[in-house]
């Protein structure tokens, strides 16, 4: 058995084309090896460089975050500060809206009327591309029902009439009723909606 497996090799060796693939296959086998372990390298020097530059990242971070928390903090409070000037100036627009025409109402008021409610309110509006409010001003009151209608008319007739910087604007009536609470119908209660011209934000 020996000698038979000894003549298998020398004729192997003496056979060049199986030598030639002995060597192809131990060379491929080398190459492919080869290629193994360089990619092996090349992953593990990645992720060295993934790491190191994580660690620098992190090392960055722990250095800039007190400035970035303290800047954030500031722009909070600029928020709020930015915040708190608008409603400042929206209630000082409110305020000296509510004043002046308070001031024309108290001249307006006939003798025949007894006002009961004026009510100042506002909503939120853009005007030609600007930030600005909308103010509504109603009247409520009372007055004798003879004539109520025509007393009425004339109320908001002198109204209109005020200067617009200082007017009442656009002036319709809401309602007029007889007071059910007064005997006889003595009295009516009526209530007067005027639409304000629109303040922008200064």
């Amino acid at each position: 058995m020996n000698a038979h497996i000894n003549l298998l090799d020398i004729g192997e060796r003496r056979n060049p084309g199986i030598m030639l693939m002995q060597k192809a296959l131990g060379t491929g086998a080398l190459a492919v090896i080869a290629a193994v372990v360089l990619y092996g390298l090349f992953a593990y020097f990645l992720m060295a460089e993934a790491r190191g530059r994580l660690q620098r990242a992190e090392v960055q971070w722990k250095e800039i975050k007190p400035s970035y928390e303290l800047a954030e903090k500031q722009v909070t409070a600029c928020r709020e500060l930015e915040r708190m000037r608008v409603e400042l100036a929206a209630f000082s627009n409110a305020q000296i809206v509510a004043s002046g025409r308070l001031l024309q109402l108290a001249y307006c008021v006939p003798e025949r009327v007894q006002l009961t409610e004026v009510g100042l309110s506002h909503s939120l509006k853009v005007d030609d591309g600007k930030p600005a409010r909308a103010y509504e001003l109603k009247i409520a009151g009372r007055t004798a029902t003879a004539g109520s209608a025509a007393c009425l008319e004339s109320f908001m007739q002198t109204l209109r009439a005020v200067p617009r910087e200082e007017g009442f604007g656009d002036v319709k009536p809401l309602g007029l009723h007889v007071d059910p609470r007064v005997e006889n119908a003595r009295e009516s209660l009526f209530e007067i909606q005027c639409l304000l011209d629109t303040r922008r934000y200064q």
